[in-house]
């Protein structure tokens, strides 16, 4: 039971490192969302009045002191969509299989405020909304898989189910971002589309930030409601605990399988010192004349070692089936390692053998010290 608990915990603890070192793709450092709710949304689209609610919000926040960067957009991965997708091909539209994706609306520059990089490409013509609004950045991994080839520069997608949708230019292809701990297909498809193509103002700033946000919170609200749009703020959203709480279900998994092999671990310490403990009772009389013929401490140690190990070994041996069937349901927990890690299984294995010397060397040193004499008159 020790073995498989103290398995499951170190193919979590290893997932878990392992989701700490992904790349999330953007640098969360600083990195702030502020949800904006409009007493008025300008229905149908008016792009003059959504240029200015942007601008107006853009030139409150920049003043505020500790704020470096503000543009229209919303935290990586935070925003879903759905529809059918088309690509332009030479026989026509081709209706592929995306359904759902991330999808977010964003305003000059926020490539470099979010620090996620081009990699091919360029921003959104920020000096001509008609033609920015046809325009979609989409990150690499949905890029390889509408366009294998590696083409997707200046290729052509329509999202929608309507024919009269527009079809919007692929201007640039983007790094992924990473949500840590979601695997999802539909999070790793990413396109950003510039905030003069949505039908509403997209209802949120990107900020980067230096010093304490909580600090920042009254300023920045103050801000938003004086920047004379009949705005306030619904929400602030701070990157890096965002990203934190992504990982609240492997963390407590983590803490939960260690916390019950540490149980198990003295359970299985007080079980096999008890054990060992009460073979060497029974076996004095046994090491009394061994002693007396002149064995010398060395073989002692050994025999009361060597059966506390060998106790180990077979309990490893049923312990490592047992955890090879345990891990293999938290699959669904696991990130960047195998069910059977190789590296945990065996570090369960030694420590389980460590606990066995360590529990064996009180009994060890009770026998090395008992007097023949004593041992033989006793019986």
């Amino acid at each position: 039971l020790s073995l498989i608990f103290l398995a499951a915990a170190g193919v979590l603890t290893r997932s878990f490192v392992a989701l700490l070192r992904t790349p999330i793709g953007y640098d969360p450092t600083g990195l702030v969302a502020v949800h904006v709710q409009l007493a008025r949304q300008p229905v149908p689209a008016d792009h003059t009045d959504q240029a200015g609610i942007a601008q107006a919000l853009t030139r409150a926040l920049a003043a505020v002191p500790g704020v470096s960067d503000v543009t229209v957009g919303a935290l990586p991965q935070t925003t879903i969509s759905g529809g059918p997708v088309a690509v332009e091909s030479p026989t026509g539209p081709r209706i592929t299989d995306l359904f759902l994706f991330s999808e977010t609306f964003v305003g000059p520059e926020y490539f470099r405020v979010a620090r996620i990089p081009l990699l091919q490409g360029t921003d959104f013509d920020a000096t001509n909304v008609a033609v920015a609004s046809r325009e979609i950045v989409i990150n690499q991994t949905l890029a390889q898989r509408l366009w294998p080839d590696g083409n997707a520069l200046n290729a052509k997608l329509r999202i929608g189910s309507e024919s009269d949708a527009p079809w919007l230019t692929v201007v640039g292809v983007a790094g992924d971002t990473h949500m840590p701990g979601v695997k999802d297909d539909y999070w790793s498809l990413q396109m950003y589309r510039p905030s003069s193509a949505a039908r509403r103002f997209a209802g949120s700033m990107v900020l980067r930030v230096h010093g304490n946000v909580n600090a920042l919170r009254p300023t920045i609200i103050r801000a938003v409601e004086e920047a004379g749009v009949s705005a306030k703020v619904h929400n602030i959203q701070v990157a890096e605990t965002t990203v934190y709480w992504a990982l609240r279900g492997p963390r407590f998994a983590v803490m939960l399988f260690g916390l019950l092999a540490g149980i198990a671990l003295v359970l299985s310490t007080v079980g096999l010192y008890g054990v060992i403990a009460f073979a060497v009772t029974q076996r004095t009389r046994e090491i009394g004349i061994r002693v007396a013929l002149g064995a010398e401490p060395r073989r002692v140690a050994r025999l009361i070692l060597g059966n506390g190990v060998r106790l180990t070994i077979v309990g490893c041996g049923i312990g490592v089936i047992g955890a090879y069937a345990a891990t293999r349901t938290l699959t669904a927990l696991l990130y960047g390692v195998r069910p059977s890690d190789p590296i945990a299984f065996g570090g369960a294995v030694l420590l389980l053998l460590a606990v066995a010397l360590i529990a064996a060397f009180v009994p060890m040193r009770r026998a090395l010290g008992i007097d023949p004499t004593d041992a033989l008159r006793s019986d």
